[in-house]
């Protein structure tokens, strides 16, 4: 929660100030390990899952990670791209 919190904030405080085709480095680095740390939190919700299929608790946060997950790979993709991260 607390990386969601922070991308948010990280976006709407450079949204103001980033080329509307990239951000920093910095930025994206932040991005990519908020999407790392999504990707990982769902491997962990899915684990709960395969134990008791019936979590309806895991399989909402599972479902709210991959989304986000996905929501910032694509502002990842689309900011970042021209960034050179050596991390894609």
């Amino acid at each position: 929660m607390r990386y969601t919190i922070s991308l948010i904030a990280l976006l709407a405080a450079t949204s103001a100030n980033a080329k509307p085709d990239s951000l920093s480095q910095d930025q994206c680095t932040e991005i990519f390990d908020g999407i790392q740390f999504l990707l990982s939190m769902a491997d962990d919700r899915w684990d709960a899952l395969s134990e008791n299929s019936g979590d309806k608790q895991a399989a909402g946060e599972l479902t709210w990670a991959m989304n986000l997950a996905g929501n910032y790979s694509t502002v990842y993709d689309t900011l970042c791209k021209s960034t050179d991260t050596d991390q894609n």
